[in-house]
């Protein structure tokens, strides 16, 4: 009977953020569809040209999510009703701009905003340009671990063999400051038992690469 041990592998990676990245939000109200649309295409068109001054290219603003919704407000008529108003047409644009982390730069930036008619809100997020490789360090540190543990503990050394992974997340809303690690189970063969030659071997067959592929998705 095959033995089934689970271990929890856990691995701590510090990285310097390289990219900043800039998200903007342009809205406003217009009373029609048609000047909804026109005054997001001008606010657009501003925004890129105050970049373009700063040495960016203008397909460096990229749109991450437009929208034009229709606005209501409410209000007590003569009999103190409570009713809906229609206003107009808001558009929403929400867009980011990513360059190297400088600081200098990103004063500029911030200030050339402000002198700008659309005035969009703004967030900054400091990031790393290259997230896979920093996640698939901490993967092989976080599988490393694990598998050490059960190498420890059952004393099975190099017989113990990884079959399954999942991502477990700890707190945070919606993912936000949560902490995320590793669970991977380990199959442990029976002492004195060895594979037959026709028989699979789950970690070569699937891939510990395939494994957290799989955790992955599963958490997503």
């Amino acid at each position: 009977m095959e033995k089934t041990m689970r271990v929890t592998g856990k691995g701590k990676l510090s990285v310097k953020p390289d990219m900043i990245r800039l998200l903007l939000d342009a809205t406003k109200v217009c009373e029609t569809y048609e000047e909804a649309l026109r005054q997001s295409s001008e606010q657009t068109e501003e925004l890129k040209r105050c970049f373009e001054g700063l040495g960016f290219a203008r397909t460096d603003l990229k749109t991450l999510r437009f929208n034009v919704d229709t606005e209501y407000e409410n209000y007590r008529d003569e009999n103190n009703v409570w009713k809906n108003r229609f206003l107009g047409y808001r558009f929403t644009h929400n867009m980011k701009l990513e360059f190297d982390a400088d600081n200098e730069r990103l004063g500029r930036v911030l200030y050339a905003l402000t002198q700008t008619e659309v005035s969009p809100e703004f967030r900054i997020n400091y990031t790393i340009k290259d997230t896979e490789a920093a996640k698939n360090k901490l993967l092989a540190k976080a599988v490393a671990d694990s598998k050490e543990k059960a190498k420890v503990l059952a004393e099975h050394g190099p017989r113990a063999r990884i079959i399954a992974a999942e991502k477990v997340t700890v707190g945070g809303i919606g993912g936000f400051l949560a902490r995320h690690h590793y669970e991977v189970t380990v199959e442990l063969p029976p002492r004195g038992r060895r594979r037959a030659s026709g028989e699979p071997d789950a970690h070569k067959e699937a891939g510990i690469a395939a494994l957290l592929e799989r955790a992955e998705q599963a958490e997503a």
